[in-house]
């Protein structure tokens, strides 16, 4: 449905660790604040993520501005109670646009209820109220409950109702637990005296997913937390005035907690792993995800989210199982203002065409395609100007197209930005044909004769199943002699 089942991974990290407050030796320093902030040691080695909360106080926000300046979730307020004594509810009048401004511009998503609920009854009509207002929007993050003091000069509800612990708590449990049973994965959150005093920390975190409010330099909270609101004075483009500041915790190598557990499935890039580096904005890989073999449904199977893709350096795909499929995975890839020499042909090329395919190698080229041919099949994007080279770099302009030569695609000031070498199954001489020279080579690699590599290597494996072996051998005599012609 619309579950993301991210939140019992989260929680396995949280309650591995001791509850006792340790301070580890990481360090970092907040370009939205200035201020430098120690993580707990149970943090250690986890990738810690960027992020903001907003509300109808954020009117306008340039979530595109956002994004480049490295904010990677937003958690958008949609609705509350107020803290009056009648206790009506609102709408957020600004959750719609900021959850589809958010999205548009490449950002996790997650929402929250301000409640002031001072009966289990209230907290289910919060709970329902949120459900209404989501109309069953996809998530990335949970649905959290926002439960904390309001008014408390001005005789706030929740103040003069004066409940107990145990009350305080029944409440969240039975918000978060109407959350879950619509399919969403349920988040409380508060602020460190809250958590600790007036509801019991320790039990919700060992549910639903915790987000922890200290204005501090390190987090204090000794119970589990994912996340951390860290400032409400950040200053983020794309945000006008003060924004709340937020880390979120991801196991780099997550363990898998279920049967069906995306961590335990093979995620694999349609590309390459290392892209160019595009103004600030977002870099977002396509990849395949797959168990034992079997090929899984992206919006069936599990969602995509990006992580750090807008600047140089190491960015990440978040993979996060839906349905049936629990936990998540993160897959690195390269943000570099330059390429490697066989960087690909990657999705960051406007190149196009209906006959060949792109990515580390280039293919789909049948035999005895001329240069000229080839290339008039190609669909280059305004600016853009290609060549095909040997693999030494020298341009051909003529004569056959053939494996191991290369499609070299450059910008407007003649920058390479996608450089694939090409290969054509059965062909390995790279004469553009499949004939005995081919034949010849194939028995030799077989026999391990001769050892090839690269494109050559991608070529005598005529099959497609990421070998060379008997088959291969026996297809390319099958083309030879004129049985059965080998498809590229």
């Amino acid at each position: 449905m619309h579950k993301r089942c991210l939140i019992s991974l989260i929680l396995i990290i949280t309650m591995a660790v001791s509850t006792a407050i340790a301070f580890g030796a990481t360090t970092t320093t907040s370009k939205y604040t200035g201020s430098k902030f120690t993580h707990n040691s149970r943090f250690d080695n986890m990738l810690i993520v960027d992020g903001v909360d907003v509300s109808a106080w954020q009117e306008n926000v340039d979530w595109a501005k956002a994004k480049a300046d490295g904010i990677d979730f937003a958690i958008i307020r949609i609705a509350g109670r107020g803290y009056g004594a009648a206790g009506n509810m609102y709408k957020d009048g600004q959750y719609a646009k900021h959850i589809k401004g958010a999205k548009e511009a490449g950002l996790m998503v997650g929402v929250y209820y301000f409640s002031q609920a001072i009966t289990e009854k209230e907290a289910i009509e919060e709970a329902n109220e949120t459900l209404k207002y989501l109309a069953g929007e996809e998530l990335d993050m949970p649905v959290f409950m926002d439960y904390e003091f309001a008014g408390a000069n001005d005789g706030g509800r929740l103040v003069n109702a004066k409940l107990s612990k145990a009350q305080m708590t029944k409440n969240a449990v039975a918000f978060c637990e109407t959350i879950k049973a619509a399919g969403y994965d349920a988040g409380f959150y508060s602020n460190l005296l809250f958590l600790r005093n007036t509801v019991d920390g320790k039990s919700l975190g060992n549910k639903y997913s915790m987000w922890a409010a200290q204005y501090y330099g390190h987090c204090e909270y000794e119970h589990p937390y994912s996340i951390w609101q860290y400032s409400s004075s950040g200053k983020i483009n794309g945000i006008s005035g003060r924004a709340d500041c937020n880390f979120w915790y991801l196991e780099n190598t997550p363990k898998a907690t279920t049967t069906n557990s995306i961590a335990n499935c093979e995620v694999s890039f349609t590309t390459a792993s290392t892209y160019l580096y595009n103004s600030g904005k977002p870099i977002e890989p396509e990849v395949i995800v797959e168990k034992n073999g079997v090929k899984l449904k992206k919006g069936t199977d599990y969602a995509v989210g990006y992580i750090k893709n807008t600047a140089i350096g190491t960015g990440y795909v978040m993979v996060q199982g839906k349905g049936k499929y629990s936990d998540y995975k993160l897959i690195p890839f390269t943000i570099s203002n330059k390429l490697p020499e066989d960087m690909g042909i990657h999705a960051n090329v406007d190149i196009k065409s209906d006959k060949y395919k792109f990515g580390d190698w280039v293919t789909g080229v049948d035999f005895d395609t001329k240069v000229d041919t080839f290339k008039k099949k190609l669909v280059l994007g305004e600016g853009l100007t290609c060549k095909v080279t040997t693999a030494g770099g020298k341009e051909v302009t003529s004569g056959n197209i053939g494996t191991g030569m290369k499609l070299v695609v450059s910008d407007s000031k003649g920058e390479i930005i996608g450089n694939a070498p090409i290969v054509i199954k059965g062909d390995c001489d790279g004469d553009g044909k499949c004939g005995l020279s081919d034949l010849l080579r194939l028995r030799k690699q077989i026999m391990s004769i001769d050892k090839y590599g690269g494109a050559q290597l991608k070529a005598l494996d005529i099959n497609k199943d990421n070998s060379v072996g008997l088959a291969d051998l026996l297809a390319c005599r099958k083309h030879i002699v004129g049985i059965t012609a080998i498809k590229n």
